[in-house]
């Protein structure tokens, strides 16, 4: 969970497409992509795809569901308009490199 603003968010993992595909191996360079699916009034859905960066093979992929909650007391609220744009506009072309290596190319 996560909190923003006097808000929390909790995710459940509603769907795994295909499970695990193929294994990742010691030292395998992983990208993950991410992208929004759907943002709804009080939830949002998020597709994760993590891929062989060597040679594009999709490990698995997974759709996770996040509803914002208030904290007191526990209810859904609505996703905020800032939030929203954000999650539609998304993030076409970002990497954050968290290897620890050399900056990855664009």
């Amino acid at each position: 969970m996560r909190r923003v603003e006097g808000r929390i968010s909790a995710a459940r993992a509603s769907e795994l497409n295909g499970a695990v595909r193929t294994p990742a191996r010691f030292d395998d360079v992983i990208d993950v992509h991410v992208r929004t699916l759907k943002v709804g009034n009080s939830s949002f859905t998020l597709e994760h795809e993590l891929v062989k960066a060597e040679d594009g093979t999709t490990l698995c992929r997974a759709e996770v569901v996040y509803v914002l909650m208030t904290t007191e007391p526990f209810e859904k609220t609505t996703v905020p308009d800032d939030l929203r744009a954000a999650l539609l506009e998304g993030a076409p072309g970002k990497i954050i490199d968290q290897s620890g290596g050399a900056p990855a190319a664009t």
